[in-house]
């Protein structure tokens, strides 16, 4: 009114907290076979313990397979797209064996993790998937034992990633 006065009525707004996908935005995959996407992790503080929230993971080009653990679900096993829906508990288990085959020949390619709890906003991390190499190990030509058990391996190297070539 004219004199200041507010006849309104304060409605308390509450915002929740977001959800949260922890992981690497690169990724090393190997293309032309499967193999785990690991440090991948997810929190929600608004569901309570034992609540549901859905998690789908999408990959660009590759196809995707996690171990059903708990009582969470999964659909789309072995396509580009999975679905998992559970406890955060029992979908950070799922997460730790997901597991990636990438087209035989490919390069790169995408994943996209979305997190929704029907709450907050839906949370994602995209990720790229890059070519890895396979660890390599080159021996010598011969390796002599010692009576002690101990075996000195000269001309061992070891290298984790890079090429084939060790040139």
């Amino acid at each position: 009114d004219a004199a200041g006065a507010s006849n309104g009525v304060a409605i308390p707004i509450s915002v929740a907290p977001p959800v949260d996908i922890l992981g690497p935005t690169t990724h090393e995959a190997f293309f032309g076979q499967s193999g785990t996407l690991y440090g991948f992790s997810i929190s929600d503080p608004n569901v309570p313990n034992g609540g549901t929230v859905t998690l789908t993971a999408a990959a660009g080009s590759g196809l995707l397979t996690a171990p059903v653990t708990g009582a969470s679900t999964v659909s789309g096993e072995g396509a580009g797209t999975l679905t998992l829906a559970g406890s955060v508990y029992d979908l950070n288990n799922d997460l730790s064996s997901l597991t990636y085959a990438g087209p035989a020949g490919a390069s790169a390619d995408t994943l996209t993790l979305t997190l929704n709890d029907g709450i907050a906003a839906p949370g994602t991390l995209v990720a790229q998937l890059i070519a890895g190499q396979k660890p390599l190990l080159i021996l010598p030509g011969t390796v002599a034992a010692l009576a002690d058990g101990l075996t000195p391996l000269d001309g061992l190297l070891i290298r984790q990633g890079g090429t084939d070539n060790p040139s």
